[in-house]
């Protein structure tokens, strides 16, 4: 029998596939972006981190990597999974299981942005990138069974941007961090059976 630790390690290895694209590269020498041939900026690139498992447990796992200096900067952009995933057993024989569940897109932010400054520094920079990318990842999955889309050929959730993450008001951010954030959440996603 499966159980949700596997439908986690499903979307960790849909996330990473996917990749973050940061700043340019400067030149040690004059500070200035290194360019290709065509003169276009070199930028870095790295996978998206993933977590899996429920707030505090992120949250904890978060702040011991802010005290390791080594991995400033590589917390974020994140997808969270939240641990909390109905699963619907016995739908049909060519399914592991139809789920119910929650993604966190999360960026660091800064605490005196008001909604303006977060719409464009966090969330039209980083976080609808993010979104559209996560989006189509999954829809390239073969682990998925997305054939019931929107008549836009979208996967069909719900989307809400929680600009209140990064706030400081209480109980409203669950980390540690001042983040921005988007959640989406998936009814009856379908997940494929397949064998180790």
């Amino acid at each position: 029998m499966t159980h949700s630790q596997t439908i986690g390690t499903i979307f960790q290895t849909i996330v990473s596939n996917m990749t973050v694209y940061g700043a340019p590269i400067l030149d040690p020498v004059d500070g200035q972006p290194i360019t290709d041939l065509d003169g276009n900026d070199i930028t870095w690139t790295r996978p998206v981190p993933f977590a899996f498992g429920y707030w505090p447990e992120i949250s904890n796992g978060l702040l011991r990597m802010g005290v390791d200096k080594s991995l400033d900067g590589l917390k974020y952009p994140l997808i969270v999974m939240h641990s909390s995933i109905i699963e619907h057993r016995g739908t049909a024989q060519r399914y592991l299981a139809e789920i119910d569940c929650k993604f966190v897109l999360i960026a660091e932010t800064k605490p005196n942005y008001s909604t303006l400054d977060r719409i464009a520094n966090i969330y039209e920079p980083v976080l609808y990138p993010l979104y559209a990318s996560f989006l189509d990842a999954l829809s390239s999955s073969h682990l998925l069974d997305l054939s019931q889309k929107d008549n836009l050929g979208q996967i069909k959730h719900d989307k809400q941007d929680l600009f209140y993450m990064g706030s400081e008001l209480k109980n409203q951010n669950q980390l540690s961090d001042i983040v921005d954030a988007i959640e989406l959440t998936f009814k009856n996603l379908k997940i494929r059976k397949f064998t180790y």
